[in-house]
Order: structure tokens, then sequence, then C-alpha cells
């Protein structure tokens, strides 16, 4: 069964705000975390909100890096407009950038919206609160390693920006 983006099961709160980027990892290396969390933060405009003293506090990664260059799993960014397929601004689907064929669909009216809502002037995926019986959500093909034939255990990164829930 894919893993369900974005939904809550336990109760009826529903997700209000934007989706940016989200990023799996396969046991980052000592750094690479960082360089991560500095990639999102100076990328999304975000760079205030890293703590006092990360390595990236001040100053972003070298410009040529990217996900891409750690052990990622899958990368859906919603920046990217050639990575997404959508209906009349509802999401059908985001490719996986990570080159692993881990798409994200989304199907009927539970889908999250593109093109309405950004962070630091990028678009991202609009959650919108409102209280659908389903939610909005997208479904994300299992992320797991062929050679095992099991789902690993993976570092998830998100960047979300949440407003107050419904």
């Amino acid at each position: 069964s894919p893993v369900r983006l974005m939904t809550n099961f336990v109760n009826s709160t529903k997700a209000d705000g934007g989706v940016g980027e989200i990023i799996v990892v396969n046991d980052p290396a000592a750094g690479d975390r960082e360089k991560l969390e500095g990639y999102l933060a100076w990328k999304w405009g975000l760079e205030g909100s890293l703590p006092s003293g990360h390595p990236y506090e001040t100053a972003a990664p070298a410009v040529l890096w990217t996900p891409a260059d750690v052990s990622t799993a899958a990368w859906w960014d919603t920046s990217d407009a050639l990575t997404i397929t959508e209906t009349g601004g509802l999401v059908d689907q985001i490719a996986d950038k990570s080159g692993n064929g881990h798409h994200a669909t989304a199907s009927g009216t539970n889908r999250p919206t593109t093109g309405t809502r950004t962070i630091g002037g990028l678009n991202v995926f609009d959650y919108d609160g409102t209280a659908d019986p389903d939610n909005k959500h997208l479904d994300i093909t299992r992320v797991s390693d062929k050679k095992k034939h099991s789902t690993l255990r993976r570092n998830l990164m998100v960047h979300a920006k949440i407003a107050t829930p419904h």
C-alpha cells in the first residue's frame, strides 16, 4: 500500500498550509543533515529559522549543492514546475527528482492545489484545511530497497509551513 502524505487518521485535524519540498535520504553521512537543512532554509527564505550555531546559519551551502549530492531515496520539489502534472490547478502527480521513480499521485477531489500559494516566492502545494472526508493528500509509492525487498527506515526531511489547523 502507498504512503499517504498530509493526512491524519488519528483525529479530525486538517492540514492548512503549504508544503514545498520533501526529501527522503538513506542514512545521511556526517554533515549531510545540516547541508539539507541549510539547503532547504536558504532556498525557501527561512534561513532565519536555523538554530544558533548551525553551520549554515549565516551562509548557504555551496551554490551547486543539491539533495542529489547525498544518498537520496526520494525527492519531491513543488517549486519545480516541470515535475508537476495538474488539472485545473489540482495536483495529479509530482515526479520524484531522485531518479528512483517514487512519484507521488493524487486523484479525485482530495488533491492539494498548485499555483495558489508560495513560500519565499516559490510555489508550494496548498492544503487548505477544508474538512473533506479523506483530507487532501498525495499517495507515494512505498520507498523501499529493491535488493532487500523491504521498506527501510528512512530519514525524512519536509519543508512545510502550516497555518493554524482547522
